[in-house]
C-alpha cells in the first residue's frame, strides 16, 4: 500500500512540475515572442479596422478607400475600381512592416534621413480613429540593403528592408483595375459575342 502511496505522490509532483513547465516557460515564451514582434513592427494597427490608404510616391499621389471585405475603390486622382490585389499587398506590406534597427528614439532632425519631406509616403485612416498613421519612407541606407522610416509622429528613425520599396512604388496603371468586366466563371452558364 505504501508503494503506490508514493508512486502516486511521485506522479502528482510530476504532474505538477509539467504543468509548471508548460505555462512559464512555453506559454511564457509565446507572449514574450508576440510582445518582441509588436514592438519590431513599425505601425501597429488591425487590417480589418482600415479604412482607406493614401500612397504618395514618385508616380503621383492615389488614394483608395474600401469597398467591402476586400474590395478597394480608386478616389484619387480619379473615382476607379481599384486593383484589389495590389491594395492588399501595399497594405499587407505596410502591416508586417518591420524594424531591423532603431537609429533615433526620440525622432530630432531627420533631414539626414532624407525623412523631412519623403517622396514615399503611406497614410491610413481606421475606423473609428481620426488621426491617420502615417509611414514615411526616406533614403536608402549606405550601408546594406536598407532603408529610413518613421513614423507620422517621427518619434523613432529605423531602418527596414528595402522590398517595402518595390511595394510602394507604383503607378497608376498598376493601381488600377485593368479588367473590363468582371463575372464568376464558375457560375456562368452561357456567352454570347456579337
Amino acid at each position: 500500500m505504501r508503494r503506490f502511496r508514493a508512486t502516486w505522490i511521485l506522479a502528482g509532483l510530476f504532474l505538477l512540475v509539467a504543468v509548471t513547465v508548460y505555462f512559464v516557460e512555453i506559454q511564457g515564451h509565446k507572449k514574450k515572442q508576440a510582445i518582441k514582434e509588436q514592438k519590431e513592427k513599425v505601425l501597429v494597427f488591425e487590417k480589418e479596422k482600415v479604412e482607406s490608404v493614401v500612397l504618395s510616391n514618385a508616380n503621383g499621389l492615389f488614394e483608395s478607400k474600401r469597398s467591402g471585405e476586400d474590395g478597394w475603390t480608386l478616389v484619387k486622382p480619379f473615382l476607379a475600381p481599384a486593383d484589389k490585389q495590389v491594395w492588399n499587398s501595399i497594405l499587407d506590406a505596410v502591416f508586417s512592416l518591420k524594424s531591423t534597427r532603431v537609429l533615433s528614439e526620440n525622432g530630432g532632425d531627420v533631414a539626414p534621413y532624407g525623412l523631412k519631406s519623403p517622396q514615399t509616403r503611406v497614410e491610413i485612416q481606421l475606423k473609428g480613429n481620426q488621426d491617420r498613421l502615417i509611414l514615411r519612407v526616406g533614403d536608402e541606407n549606405p550601408v546594406g540593403d536598407s532603408l529610413f522610416v518613421t513614423d507620422g509622429a517621427a518619434q523613432k528613425v529605423v531602418l527596414v528592408s528595402k522590398s517595402i520599396f518595390y511595394q510602394l512604388n507604383k503607378t497608376l496603371k498598376q493601381l488600377r483595375e485593368k479588367r473590363l468586366f468582371s463575372f464568376n466563371a464558375d457560375e456562368t452558364l452561357e456567352i454570347q459575342i456579337q
